[in-house]
């Protein structure tokens, strides 16, 4: 009986210890640097000329961040396809702040640049944020990207390509705490609002046409090193492009 209640109180003090991901702060603190390395594999289908052409690509990801100060925290991330040794892949620098953090809410914006380093003068500027309610100790809603780390959201996007074009989207998501170590978290895009001309396409897009989703867990092994598995699709509808990653992330 004595050997139980001791068994007992022994996992309850260390689940206690754990790290929850639905509490982490959105930025890192002053001097506190995180990594993260990730490998996926991406199936892209494209139509030329009435024919469907279909690739997979293997699509490797590394990169981190260094909290400046608290209400700084400046990131870099790499990503290039593995078996495409001719390419040179796309480089993203990004600025981020928590702007809020008290009780159950937490709010922060971030700055990124994208660079497409086969093709000179490709690239993206966005701007988003990620807010977090924890309805719950174990339920959340979001929006934006509040996982360490990295852009804390991409609402707004503006291409830096010959052809110029920019847009609004809306993303909305919920994650459940499903013990000390484990977050799953879903999210979609409630709409997309083309700001240049759209062309033949459609100004806006709800989700009922067009339903980006992304979709995953974290598993912490503990406080400094976890695992994640993502899905992510820009549109569940037509499905032609769909990617599924395992990454791996240290902080510091």
């Amino acid at each position: 009986m004595i050997r139980a209640l001791l068994l007992t109180m022994l996992v309850a003090g260390t689940a206690a210890a754990e790290p929850r991901e639905l509490e982490r702060p959105l930025t890192l603190d002053g001097g506190q640097w995180a990594a993260r390395g990730s490998l996926g594999i991406a199936w892209t289908a494209r139509s030329s000329l009435g024919t469907t052409v279909r690739s997979t690509d293997p699509i490797g990801r590394t990169g981190g961040a260094f909290g400046v100060a608290r209400w700084l925290t400046v990131g870099a991330e790499y990503a290039f396809v593995v078996d495409a040794p001719g390419t040179a892949g796309l480089l993203t620098v990004s600025a981020s702040s928590e702007l809020y953090a008290c009780g159950r809410l937490a709010i922060g914006v971030s700055l990124a640049a994208s660079f497409d380093l086969d093709a000179a003068g490709d690239g993206e500027l966005v701007a988003g944020a990620a807010a977090r309610y924890r309805i719950t100790p174990v339920v959340a809603v979001f929006t934006g990207s509040p996982w360490l780390p990295g852009p804390l959201g991409r609402q707004l996007a503006a291409s830096l390509g010959p052809e110029r074009s920019a847009a609004f989207e809306l993303p909305v998501g919920v994650a459940l705490q499903l013990g000390p170590r484990v977050l799953a978290h879903a999210s979609t895009g409630l709409a997309t609002i083309i700001l240049t001309d759209p062309g033949r396409e459609r100004r806006v897009s709800w989700f009922t046409r067009r339903t980006p989703v992304t979709a995953g867990v974290w598993f912490a092994l503990d406080r400094r090193l976890s695992l994640a598995g993502t899905f992510t699709t820009p549109d569940l509808q037509e499905r032609d492009h769909v990617e599924v990653a395992l990454s791996v992330r240290y902080l510091r």
